[in-house]
């Protein structure tokens, strides 16, 4: 026998918090889950992987270029002043490294193109 407060919906259940005033206990509600492959209408298994890439295809991320790194006391932070000079721990001329969530996914050159910083791509890392 079903209890009154659950849906049956792809044999999945899920336990959800009954909003009550006087009362917090649990009860089983039904969720169905969908997986990326569920929204491919082809079922050419290759199609079906370009049409979930091209799902996250326009998703925004967020990309950094780094010329080096230092680690510093808090102690030499706080003197920092206009004109400090920081010494990183590449050379000039070394590649810089291309982050994209937090992976080092390639490196490159740095080049100006009207006054514009850029990066030729010489590695893919990932």
């Amino acid at each position: 026998m079903q209890d009154k407060n659950v849906e049956k919906i792809d044999d999945k259940k899920v336990k959800s918090k009954e909003e009550k005033p006087d009362d917090s206990s649990f009860t089983e509600k039904s969720v169905k889950s969908y997986y990326l492959s569920d929204l491919s209408s082809n079922n050419n298994e290759e199609s079906a992987s370009m049409q979930n890439l091209d799902i996250v295809m326009d998703l925004p991320m967020e990309v950094n270029v780094q010329i080096g790194k230092t680690k510093k006391r808090i102690r030499e932070i706080v003197e920092f002043t206009q004109g400090s000079i920081i010494e990183l721990d590449k050379q000039a001329g070394d590649p810089v490294d291309i982050i994209v969530n937090n992976e080092l996914i390639a490196r490159g050159d740095v080049i100006v193109i009207d006054d514009i910083f850029g990066v030729r791509i010489t590695e893919i890392v990932k």
